[in-house]
């Protein structure tokens, strides 16, 4: 470096000088991103310029926090850029500028006009999930229409909630389901047990959920059909004819 210097004085003197400039020439762009990276895992950026190179720039974040990206050959136009998130569906997006420059935020993206050599443009990027659907339908085997609403109660991974559902023939229920990880969320619903009806659970266990698609069942009910009531004077006294005319039958087919 020393023998470079020697023979090329003049420009290692002014080699600090330039390197300004050409800093000087950039138009900054800070991203402040704030996402959740075991519910998205990775999160695609562009910023997208009608002057200056790159032109268009994508990235892909899977951390949260700060990143700049740089725009510089725009000596004679002063570019109209935009900066936004690339999601997949299931994910909603909020966008802020904190720049003093002219810029504006909305559903699209933080936008800036008129961008300048040497200034900074900030676009605060925030991330959420979308919960889903869970749905629970109910049909009965052997109802008459008449049986009273049945109590179901949902588990996710780790997570119980706390507030059960009603659910019968017209009237289905359900949850929205948030916190979905990257492979999906498994679930479980159950239906406490009842002393007129059977339950068949099994189609609403292990329902697997993902982001932007929800997930529903039918839980099957069986309804016990009682046989002649023991409990009262008219089925004990109808038991007793049929016994005695059972008894005679019998007597006379021997006689």
């Amino acid at each position: 470096m020393g023998g470079y210097c020697q023979r090329f004085a003049c420009l290692c003197l002014f080699l600090p000088a330039l390197l300004l400039a050409e800093e000087g020439n950039l138009a900054n762009f800070d991203l402040n991103l704030q996402f959740a990276p075991q519910l998205l895992g990775e999160v695609e950026i562009e910023l997208l310029c009608n002057s200056g190179e790159p032109r268009r720039q994508q990235i892909k974040r899977s951390t949260t926090g700060h990143k700049r990206l740089n725009l510089a050959g725009f000596n004679d136009r002063e570019p109209v850029c935009q900066l936004r998130a690339l999601l997949p569906s299931g994910y909603s997006v909020e966008y802020q500028s904190a720049s003093e420059d002219r810029h504006r935020a909305n559903e699209h993206g933080c936008q800036f006009t008129a961008v300048s050599h040497g200034q900074t443009y900030v676009c605060l990027i925030s991330i959420t999930q979308n919960a889903v659907p869970l749905t629970v339908y109910k049909k009965w085997v052997g109802g008459t229409g008449q049986e009273p609403d049945v109590e179901i109660r949902l588990a996710c991974g780790d997570h119980a909630f706390a507030e059960p559902r009603f659910i019968n023939r017209e009237s289905p229920g359900g949850w929205e389901v948030s916190d979905i990880g990257v492979d999906g969320l498994s679930c479980d619903v159950v239906e406490k047990p009842g002393e007129t009806f059977v339950a068949d659970q099994s189609d609403c266990r292990g329902l697997l959920v993902f982001p932007a698609r929800g997930a529903e069942c039918t839980m099957v009910n069986t309804k016990i059909v009682k046989r002649i009531e023991m409990l009262n004077r008219y089925g004990k006294a109808i038991m007793i004819l049929v016994m005695l005319v059972a008894g005679l039958v019998a007597v006379r087919r021997y006689v």
